[in-house]
């Protein structure tokens, strides 16, 4: 499938904490709804992990949907064996089995995004490497769907239908969806998340996007990216944890908490302590 009619994605260098806040009360609090990633590589595109995996052996559409197909029914036969049955998926379809996949870390065709600005900050600030992160932040409202309609937020049930099928693996145009799931685990609680899902798996997402913007006036995509230099890391992961947005809170559970100490190392901050530990 050719991308046609590529359009721009407008980066944004944004250093301290206070100019953060400002460009996200200022210029994003206004548009409704958003969505934003945070990665911790400015240069890594929005890739998701099943073209990123397979396309290391298998560069042909047809191919990798087949991959695709294989694992999902190698998971579902498996997943009773390791899941409450409560949490397997009951009626959502392909969206409900690409979201457990994807939430226990198996390679789908979902990217993970979160409705926090701040969040989404967090991811691209908790690396301690050299290298700049990125806080992507996108416009649903603003993409062409596959009826040439205006986007917005699906939930699951909305994408179970007979015909989502036919709109994934059928010879459509390209779209690009964002979904959340109706009934959610406590992670995705805690990070406010939701999925973006493509009929095509060869491309990645900001690629499919440059191309999807429904406004044929706007010389600008519906996506848009904020650099996060390396050095502004510790910082801005300081003012995040003073907020409370941590592995901790955005990870709940035991490995949550332990990630949580390397936050607070990273970010040169002091561990507190309990009230019967001496000073």
């Amino acid at each position: 499938m050719a991308l046609k009619n590529f359009k721009p994605i407008k980066s944004t260098t944004l250093s301290s904490w206070d100019d953060l806040v400002r460009y996200e009360t200022v210029q994003l609090s206004g548009k409704a709804p958003m969505v934003y990633r945070g990665q911790k590589e400015e240069s890594w595109g929005l890739t998701p992990s099943l073209p990123r995996e397979l396309g290391r052996v298998c560069e042909e559409h047809t191919a990798m949907i087949s991959r695709e197909k294989e694992l999902l029914r190698s998971f579902k036969k498996a997943a009773h064996l390791y899941l409450d049955s409560r949490h397997l998926p009951a009626t959502n379809g392909l969206m409900g089995w690409w979201a457990t996949m994807q939430h226990h870390g198996a390679p789908t065709r979902l990217l993970d995004w979160t409705k926090s600005f701040f969040v989404a900050l967090y991811f691209a600030a908790e690396d301690a490497s050299t290298q700049d992160g990125a806080v992507w932040c996108l416009e649903p409202n603003r993409l062409r769907t596959e009826t040439g309609s205006r986007s917005g937020f699906y939930g699951f049930d909305d994408l179970a239908s007979p015909g989502f099928e036919d709109l994934v693996y059928g010879n459509h145009r390209t779209w690009l969806a964002v979904a959340e799931p109706e009934v959610q685990v406590e992670r995705m609680v805690a990070q406010q998340g939701c999925f973006s899902v493509s009929n095509d798996v060869l491309f990645s997402h900001d690629s499919v996007l440059g191309s999807l913007t429904i406004d044929s006036d706007s010389s600008e995509s519906a996506l848009s990216k904020i650099i996060i230099p390396a050095g502004s890391k510790p910082e801005i992961l300081k003012r995040l944890l003073r907020l409370n947005i941590s592995a901790r809170t955005l990870l709940p559970g035991l490995d949550g908490y332990s990630r949580s100490m390397v936050d607070v190392i990273r970010s040169d901050e002091t561990i507190p302590r309990g009230p019967d530990e001496p000073e």
